[in-house]
């Protein structure tokens, strides 16, 4: 009677030891591995106290793993999912089933399937990510089963397990569990630690790409919008100078033929009454209409009221045009009292970079591009969105993501990262979440089947070992019975070259593993170092001029100001030339886009022979237009230098089919001599306005600034 209740005393510790597992288990032992996805052990305890305990504590235990689980998850299908594998489980014990092999089999036949559908028609996941999550939680549930059979060799307790299996089990089943723990735990453990690794690199690379593309286009924008804006505010400091409309007419006629961003340009009086109209084209247009008036146009009233430069939203063209166009204007002022706007309708097709747009797409990222109204601008085809139409963020969810922010478009969530810039344009640059675990879910899958084989490859070892083991205790037996002779169980009764068969089989098996865990170690770093390489490579691309070679904008800008740090605080002379073809666009239409593009090359080339100091940068800065950051040191003169470019360009010509094609350059020269203290994007306005003067004064010539 006292062994009875000293029984039950420890069945009801071991209860309660169990149940506060179960809870501290699912409450602190959960794992994240994929973005939100998580592994939970809690099971480990119900699962175990079939083994341990009695049903009555047993569904206690269950009721508390049930019951935590739930208050984690806040899902009655998983929690059923569990309940259904401890009651799985617990029948195929009682009908004397090896306890692995019944775990096994319910998530092979009811688990994964179950969590297959929740997971895709429940939690709206598509199914190739159904399946990559089902398989993770099946292993789980099939790790959790591995760690109750390992803690059930060690509880201080009388098996109920062997209530219903009271038989000793036979050799195969032993050494087959101790390869599971041994071999497929590791293995698993191995397998879900360097996929979640791979995953979270994976998404902290893709995040910082969205980031950067996203930095980039902005830029992009911004300097086309800040270049067109100083176009017109230039124009309108100009044409409040001027006294005649023919005058004004020549000068905004100049100012549109030479700016390919601008469509079409007006002059209005104080009452926005368009006075003057360029180009030619919109000029005769105007002279059919009678008392055009942009009166009532936001951007005049914005100009007019604020007195500064203004930049619309994306507008529908009327009157002189119908493209899609933003319209900047700015205030003709004179002696502080306003009389009329310069206007330019700027293309939108210009505005946003296309060819920047075709490289970021061609990389597997979307964008989309909203005006300062959040009407949208631009968007990847495959998003399906309505130009001009408002477009707001709708945050959204995906499990496989961890700290990458998520929008939702028409029902489709997109990893995302915005700039907006300081005219209220903002970027967004999309990828989809599958390009975080596209990468890993065939490898994945394809380890969950190499275990299943290795799964069978070890039963059919295992019973083929205990068999070599049991032999001689066999032979024994039949010696005993008289049934074998001393001469047949002799041979086969040296055990210990049989135990040693088994000690390197086990050693041979974790060598197996740890090559395993190397070789995957070796890809990830593989793959890693040739991403790094790529983008290397890409960065590379990114700062040359696809026709030239030359650095481009972007590229300058950054070299540039490294270099013109560098010459300031050693106040060594340097200068900033700013230089553009004259009449470039008349080559074209003469001559053709391809004989242009032939004599930028010429000039490039011409630029990148003459360029040989450390500092000197040489760049193409948009279109016809080039710049250099000249490094004046051993008495370098910056204006004999510049001189002899310009020069080597007019006596030269580019020789274009049967053409012979002639051309000037124009240049704007800033050279610091003194001031040192002048920022590089103050030196570069100051080289444009010396460009200007040259292009004003006839073109083919050089102004200077010295300073």
């Amino acid at each position: 009677m006292k062994k009875t209740n000293n029984a039950a005393v420890r069945d009801w510790l071991v209860c309660a030891l169990l149940c506060l597992s179960a809870i501290g288990l699912n409450a602190f032992g959960n794992i994240a591995i994929y973005g939100t996805i998580e592994l939970y052990f809690g099971s480990i305890a119900a699962l175990l106290s079939i083994l341990v305990l009695p049903l009555r504590l047993s569904l206690l235990v269950l009721l508390a793993s049930l019951g935590s689980f739930y208050s984690q998850l806040a899902n009655f299908y998983f929690v059923g999912v569990q309940a259904l594998e401890y009651f799985f489980v617990l029948t195929l014990v009682r009908l004397k089933i090896n306890f692995l092999v019944a775990v096994f089999s319910f998530w092979l036949s009811i688990g994964l399937p179950s969590t297959l559908s929740i997971l895709h028609f429940l939690s709206d996941q598509n199914l190739r990510s159904s399946l990559f999550t089902g398989v993770t939680i099946s292993l789980n549930g099939f790790v959790c089963g591995i760690f109750a059979l390992f803690a059930y060799w060690f509880v201080p307790t009388v098996s109920q397990f062997k209530r219903f299996n009271p038989k000793a089990p036979r050799f195969s089943n032993v050494v087959f569990e101790l390869c599971i723990v041994s071999v497929i735990l590791p293995t698993i453990l191995v397998t879900l630690v360097f996929t979640w690794q791979s995953a979270d690199e994976t998404e902290k690379r893709i995040s910082k790409e969205l980031v950067s593309a996203s930095l980039q286009f902005d830029e992009i924008i911004t300097d086309r919008i800040e270049h067109n804006l100083h176009t017109v505010i230039s124009a309108a400091e100009t044409i409040q100078t001027l006294p005649s409309l023919k005058n004004k007419g020549a000068l905004l006629n100049a100012v549109a033929n030479s700016n390919d961003d601008i469509e079409s340009m007006l002059v209005s009086d104080a009452l926005g009454n368009v006075t003057v109209v360029a180009p030619e084209a919109y000029a005769d247009i105007f002279s059919n209409l009678e008392n055009l008036t942009i009166a009532q146009r936001n951007y005049f009233q914005q100009a007019k009221t604020t007195q500064e430069a203004f930049i619309s939203k994306v507008l529908e063209g009327r009157g002189l045009g119908s493209l899609d166009i933003v319209a900047i204007a700015a205030p003709i002022m004179r002696d502080g009292e306003f009389i009329g706007i310069v206007q330019a309708a700027t293309k939108l097709e210009r505005v946003v970079n296309f060819d920047a747009l075709d490289r970021l797409e061609n990389n597997g990222i979307d964008v989309i591009v909203t005006d300062n109204a959040n009407a949208i601008v631009y968007s990847s085809l495959n998003l399906e969105l309505d130009r001009k139409s408002l477009f707001e963020v709708q945050r959204s969810f995906n499990p496989f993501l961890r700290d990458t922010p998520v929008l939702d478009i028409s029902g489709t969530p997109f990893m995302y990262a915005s700039s907006q810039n300081r005219y209220g344009w903002n970027i967004y640059t999309l990828a989809p979440p599958s390009k975080v675990f596209t990468s890993i879910v065939n490898y994945f899958l394809y380890i969950g089947l190499t275990l299943l084989v290795l799964l069978i490859l070890i039963g059919l070892m295992a019973n083929r070992l205990a068999t070599k083991i049991t032999r001689p205790l066999v032979n024994l037996e039949g010696f005993l019975e008289r049934k074998i002779s001393v001469d047949k169980l002799l041979p086969e009764s040296t055990i210990s070259r049989e135990m040693e068969a088994v000690t390197h089989s086990l050693i041979t098996a974790r060598e197996v593993s740890e090559n395993f865990q190397k070789n995957l170690k070796q890809q990830v770093d593989d793959k890693t170092k040739a991403l790094e390489e790529l983008n290397l490579k890409l960065l590379e691309s990114s700062q040359r001029d696809a026709l030239t070679n030359l650095y481009n904008r972007g590229a300058f800008d950054q070299l540039a100001l490294v270099a013109h740090e560098s010459l300031a605080s050693q106040q060594r002379p340097f200068a900033l030339l700013l230089a553009d073809i004259d009449f470039f666009k008349k080559v074209n239409d003469t001559f053709g886009h391809q004989a242009g593009d032939h004599c930028i090359i010429e000039v490039a080339e011409a630029l990148q022979e003459m360029c040989h100091q450390e500092h000197d940068i040489v760049a193409r800065y948009g279109g016809e237009e080039f710049i250099i950051l000249i490094d004046c040191a051993d008495s370098k003169d910056p204006v004999a230098f510049v001189e002899s470019i310009r020069q080597r360009i007019e006596v030269g010509h580019v020789q274009y089919n049967e053409h012979r094609i002639k051309f000037t350059m124009s240049c704007g020269l800033v050279s610091v001599q003194d001031d040192f203290s002048l920022p590089l994007d103050r030196l570069i306005t100051i080289a444009d306005e010396q460009l200007y003067t040259s292009k004003r004064s006839g073109r083919n010539q050089t102004t200077i600034r010295v300073v």
